[in-house]
């Protein structure tokens, strides 16, 4: 029995040379370091309201009689007020309480929309034959075609909420349903024989996209601004395969394919951006008391256990690994597809995820910082991907359009497209674009989930 307590004695005593021993190692914070100071996201130029899309993007589902642009601004100063008072309030107030209950809503069936399709790439082709059903959405969605087009109008599209963990997002899926009716009205145009109005349509609301992608500093406004332009570009692509094209209308279309700039592409400010709502949410919501609105966790018990483990939280140390983490996204997000393919294609950076994500024994320092780093940060190539296979179809689109203003027959296809130049290369390899002549499509191989070049993006001839 004696033997018994003096090993329960000795254990006991163990644990607490431990406890003492981890209280010890986490007794002190570390200083921010060099990258974490350089991920700020400075802020951008601010624009005149009435210059600036965003605050229609926000009002867009105001009640109709009221004009979305003014309640956007409304609603967003409304949210400055809220979050001024409390950076970390739980619940926001939801922006469909800002807008009402008789707020713009989608009328129709939305499975209507080629979205919702077996084959979401060819919409063109799908409205046009579907014009019963196109002609009840755009006029029972009148109002709200009507607010996009007024969308596309305004020169910038900034978001001007502070970054914070609070900050509410507007709701871009109507504006996404009002891009479908939008190609609907182009196919009705197309239908029609007016292809020049058609291509116009289309390249106003590409300048719009463009222009999101450029300015936008959130990832779902980035992802969003390269969805649609990809759209636009498939849409292009239906209209240059099956129609006559003028020597205006080919002007047009490769106004709408200009390569994409790296503003446009890249995805620096929109990581940037995450990175600051992330050491937002682990450092001040923490120092404020407002770590459990931040995860959803508010009872008594919880806040008892973090009491507890809350000496083995260190926030710069946790800021620290975080912005290692984001420096490293931007460092990827800065190279071309091809090193981009080159990289992830060695197994480098599933390694990379993994060591991040893993139980490691640097983890006695700061623990519940790096685990919450660990469940917290997603791998974000998928993201950064989006941006080359934009680049890519527009460059495929932009190859399909060369080779019918040249009237390129099959026969001088392949030369063709060898002698054709860098804009219009396979932007992961560097070399030509390729031609499946059983299928009669242009396409090439870009980055899927296994971080290898297998899926395919194509256009049809």
């Amino acid at each position: 029995m004696k033997k018994v307590g003096k090993i329960l004695l000795w254990i006991v005593l163990s644990l607490v040379f431990v406890v003492l021993l981890l209280l010890a190692i986490n007794a002190f914070d570390e200083d921010l370091s060099p990258e974490a100071t350089a991920l700020v996201l400075e802020p951008g130029t601010p624009v005149p309201p009435n210059e600036n899309a965003y605050f229609t993007v926000f009002g867009f589902q105001a009640p109709p009689g009221q004009d979305a642009h003014a309640r956007g601004i409304e609603i967003v100063g409304e949210y400055e007020k809220i979050l001024k008072a409390d950076p970390f309030v739980d619940p926001v107030r939801s922006l469909d309480e800002m807008l009402g209950k008789d707020r713009l809503q989608f009328k129709g069936d939305e499975k209507k929309l080629c979205s919702r399709s077996p084959d979401s790439s060819r919409c063109i082709t799908y409205y046009m034959g579907n014009t019963g059903d196109v002609d009840r959405l755009l006029a029972d969605n009148k109002l709200l075609l009507e607010r996009y087009f007024k969308l596309t109008s305004y020169p910038h599209y900034r978001e001007t909420l502070p970054v914070v963990v609070a900050s509410p997002l507007p709701h871009l899926s109507f504006v996404r349903m009002a891009h479908q009716l939008m190609l609907a009205k182009t196919a009705l145009l197309v239908k029609e024989g007016k292809v020049a109005a058609a291509l116009s349509q289309l390249q106003r609301d590409a300048v719009f996209n463009r222009r999101m992608a450029e300015e936008g500093s959130t990832l779902i406004s980035k992802l969003i601004a390269l969805s649609l332009l990809s759209s636009d570009a498939r849409a292009l692509s239906e209209i240059i395969a099956a129609n006559k094209l003028s020597a205006v209308d080919i002007a047009r279309a490769n106004a709408i394919l200009k390569p994409l700039s790296a503003a446009e592409r890249n995805f620096n400010k929109a990581f940037r951006n995450e990175a600051a709502v992330m050491r937002n949410a682990v450092s001040d919501g923490i120092k404020e008391g407002k770590f459990f609105t931040i995860y959803g966790a508010s009872s008594r018990w919880d806040r008892v256990k973090w009491q507890l483990v809350r000496p083995f939280y260190k926030p710069n140390a946790t800021i620290n690994v975080l912005s290692k983490n984001y420096a490293h996204i931007v460092e990827l997000d800065a190279l071309s597809a091809k090193d981009l393919a080159e990289r992830t294609g060695s197994g480098k950076e599933a390694e990379f995820i993994r060591a991040a994500q893993a139980l490691r024994w640097d983890m006695v320092y700061n623990p519940v910082g790096k685990f919450i780093v660990a469940i917290a940060i997603p791998d974000f190539t998928g993201y950064l991907v989006r941006g080359h296979k934009a680049d890519g179809l527009m460059r495929l689109v932009s190859l399909q359009l060369l080779l019918k203003e040249n009237r390129i027959q099959d026969a001088r296809l392949e030369q063709f497209i060898k002698e054709s130049g860098p804009r219009y290369a396979d932007p992961y390899t560097g070399g030509v674009m390729r031609w499946d002549e059983k299928k009669r499509t242009l396409y090439f191989e870009s980055i899927d989930t296994s971080y290898t070049l297998k899926e395919r993006i194509e256009v049809a001839l």
